[in-house]
């Protein structure tokens, strides 16, 4: 079969195993069985990007397309980020009315993050502190499709006002776990500082 991919120098796997080859040098590749799976692998910035898995029928000629992968990963870079924006500008709320209800639905039940925000929300809020969430932005994040558990790591800022005193900005660096759940969502399944 004849192989091409919009990124030549991927490497190129069949039944998952890795054949040493770069997709460039797959012109006239085989023999290859009927009902193999082939896909490749590239790295960006420092990430390894699988392509989809196409099987192996009559067809003469596969063409393993990254392009389309390029539009789903920033995709879901954009749901991450919305959904840390959202998750933060709830837990300000949170705290400033001691309503753990404001940020609960971000996060898979009895999770880790789960139990320890829910303790965290009327902690704060004894101290007589008032927060207001300003900004977010993503450093990393890694996501493993076949598990659908991944880590994203952000900087959060927050104003911060004790007991009514003129409110400062304060930025937090925060690790998250998360898992897509059953319905395609992303719930929050840790937190790390």
């Amino acid at each position: 079969i004849n192989i091409s991919s919009d990124m030549p120098d991927a490497d190129l796997y069949v039944n998952n195993k890795d054949t040493g080859i770069k997709v460039k040098d797959a012109k006239n590749f085989g023999p290859i069985e009927e009902n193999s799976v082939v896909y490749a692998i590239t790295n960006k910035d420092g990430k390894n990007i699988v392509s989809n898995k196409y099987n192996i029928d009559s067809s003469s000629d596969i063409y393993i397309n990254f392009e389309d992968l390029k539009t789903s990963e920033e995709d879901f870079k954009r749901e991450l980020y919305t959904l840390l924006s959202n998750y933060c500008a709830d837990f300000a709320y949170a705290v400033n009315y001691n309503d753990f209800n404001y940020i609960s639905p971000y996060f898979e039940k009895n999770s880790s993050i789960y139990n320890k925000q829910r303790h965290v929300v009327p902690y704060i809020y004894k101290q007589g502190i008032k927060e207001g969430f300003s900004s977010t932005e993503i450093l990393s994040y890694e996501f493993n499709a076949d598990t659908n558990y991944g880590e994203v790591t952000c900087i959060e800022i927050f104003s911060i006002a004790k007991n009514n005193n003129v409110p400062k900005y304060q930025e937090f660096k925060n690790t998250y776990s998360f898992k897509r759940d059953y319905n395609g969502s992303i719930v929050l399944t840790d937190i790390r500082d």
